[in-house]
């Protein structure tokens, strides 16, 4: 087993510079980076979905009136009604 001599500064955390380039697990040195950019990106499976896209025919005119208040606030149209729509479930509001 190869012996690693380790130079503490207490003013820096406790490691020293050269420590800190590469770490040590299981008595092996870490590559100092990775492709992470060449990696296969997957969905978390442990990841709740907050959004379900779905297609709905809306009035022109209630369109209209959402993207004017969108332009107001500077958000999209679509987080408009979306926003609206969960405080309707929030707060259990049933007006028709």
């Amino acid at each position: 087993m190869q012996s690693y001599n380790i130079s503490i500064n207490p003013q820096n955390h406790g490691v020293s510079f050269e420590e800190s380039e590469s770490v040590l697990i299981a008595d092996k040195l870490m590559e100092p980076e990775y492709p992470l950019l060449q990696m296969k990106r997957r969905p978390n499976p442990f990841a709740k979905p907050l959004k379900k896209e779905v297609t709905i025919s809306l009035g022109i005119d209630v369109i209209e009136y959402f993207e004017k208040m969108a332009q107001e606030e500077g958000l999209s149209y679509q987080e408009v009604i979306n926003l609206y729509l969960q405080d309707c479930v929030t707060t259990a509001r049933r007006e028709m």
